[in-house]
């Protein structure tokens, strides 16, 4: 039996970026949404209900770190957090927020890939 693809969400502002973790990830085998603000974000996680949301941190409607807390306070279904930054040495604001991981944009395509990975096999944890 097939395992089924899963479900990601990309939300960053800039299209370029986000449209190339989208393919970095659809070739990992995920299955992928993308949002270019936290606005639609928060709409497309509801309808599509992602395994994995990765974010950028500085979004134009509200920070990454405000949308963490929105997705955990209102998701059905708790979504692995990864956020996807250009500014390093936000681990601690990144726990705060509810983010179960940090990426330094940009990012290596065998890191992302063994993000989806893990979520695919169920040994990422995700918070509850």
């Amino acid at each position: 039996m097939a395992r089924s693809r899963v479900r990601v969400v990309v939300i960053d502002d800039d299209e370029a970026t986000s449209e190339g973790l989208a393919l970095i990830l659809q070739a990992a085998g995920a299955d992928v949404q993308v949002a270019q603000s936290a606005v639609a974000a928060l709409a497309m996680i509801a309808a599509f209900e992602p395994a994995v949301v990765f974010l950028d941190l500085t979004l134009p409607d509200l920070s990454g770190f405000e949308l963490a807390r929105l997705i955990r306070a209102q998701a059905r279904r708790q979504p692995y957090l990864v956020a996807v930054s250009g500014v390093s040495g936000e681990g601690d604001r990144v726990r705060a927020a509810g983010i179960d991981e940090y990426v330094v944009k940009p990012p290596a395509v065998e890191r992302l890939a063994r993000i989806v990975e893990r979520i695919a096999a169920g040994t990422a944890e995700t918070a509850a």
